[in-house]
């Protein structure tokens, strides 16, 4: 059996019987131009009719470039950093049946490059290492800041609160602006509707909207949840390891041209709160152990991001099977 069938056999199989369309190179630039597949393409004449959740779709695309691109490798491969470095990715459907697109340039093509849907955003960012090199989900404060938020308060007032009466309960002001600072960016991703759930839900309502706010704020985090750790769910895993954490970290420092150089102390204090996030919003039992736990989403989580169409952050949240 040569590479090409191993490659029509992965994707077949992923995809359970699911229509597939595999394209040659030179009908994807015919119909698409030099760049490629960079959008949606319309599918039964509605343009961007993806409704569901595509899971299946990274599972499929996954399956057939861990074939395509690592061969034989035993080491570790993250479907979106691969496919930004080898491949083109459609989804024109996925609603019901889906129909699933995806081309592959010829073995001598010296340049390859993917856009993917859903994964133009650059994860590497200053902004979002930031948000948790600093701090975790900090769910006892972002309650306090959402209140804050749905009061509209004024500039001066927040800082009043916020430093004068040190309304987070920090030992310095600097602690206190910082955690106020990356509570409230991370809730302004979302409208006032996902804050009133932060500020009167029950706890695991709570947790689970500061995760969503988190994820979307920050998708460097985000992307770990819905590759890494659904994988391992996928694999009926016990544990993560932090070698997961590790090679998914490498794997986007070597895909993303614009990525910071990290210092050794830097990438601890990354894996340390992203463990630490997984903890608390209930992934794994404590961050020494790394023991999975499954989590399902909230229905009153679930109904908002539904309803504000937060599919990205939804694949994040409902990564246990």
């Amino acid at each position: 059996m040569n590479r090409l069938d191993r490659i029509k056999g992965c994707l077949l199989g992923d995809a359970l019987g699911a229509p597939v369309e595999l394209r040659e190179w030179n009908t994807v630039r015919a119909e698409f131009g030099p760049q490629g597949i960079v959008d949606l393409t319309p599918a039964y004449g509605i343009s961007r009719a993806i409704k569901e959740d595509t899971q299946m779709m990274l599972f499929t695309a996954e399956g057939l470039l861990r074939a395509y691109v690592r061969g034989s490798s035993r080491s570790i491969c993250h479907v979106s950093g691969v496919m930004r470095s080898y491949g083109y990715l459609s989804v024109v459907f996925f609603t019901g049946p889906m129909v699933f697109a995806l081309a592959l340039p010829a073995l001598d093509r010296q340049n390859v490059a993917l856009v993917a849907v859903a994964e133009s955003k650059s994860f590497m960012s200053s902004q979002f290492l930031n948000s948790f090199t600093r701090c975790s989900l900090i769910v006892p404060e972002t309650r306090v800041v959402a209140a804050m938020l749905l009061q509209g308060i004024s500039k001066q007032e927040w800082q009043r609160q916020i430093v004068e009466l040190n309304v987070l309960q920090k030992r310095t002001a600097k602690t206190a602006t910082t955690y106020a600072s990356m509570a409230r960016s991370r809730l302004e991703t979302m409208d006032s509707e996902l804050w009133e759930l932060v500020r009167d839900g029950s706890l695991p309502v709570a947790t689970q909207a500061v995760l969503a706010a988190t994820v979307k704020f920050s998708p460097l985090f985000g992307d770990f949840l819905r590759t890494v750790v659904r994988d391992q769910f996928r694999r009926f895993s016990t544990h993560l390891e932090p070698r997961h954490w590790n090679a998914f970290l490498e794997d986007r420092l070597h895909t993303n041209l614009d990525a910071p150089t990290f210092s050794d102390s830097t990438r601890v204090k990354l894996r340390q709160n992203a463990m630490r996030m997984l903890a608390e919003a209930g992934f794994i039992d404590d961050t020494r152990s790394l023991r999975l736990r499954s989590q399902h989403i909230e229905p009153a989580v679930y109904h908002f991001l539904h309803q504000h169409n937060e599919q990205y952050v939804l694949d994040c949240l409902q990564v246990c099977p």
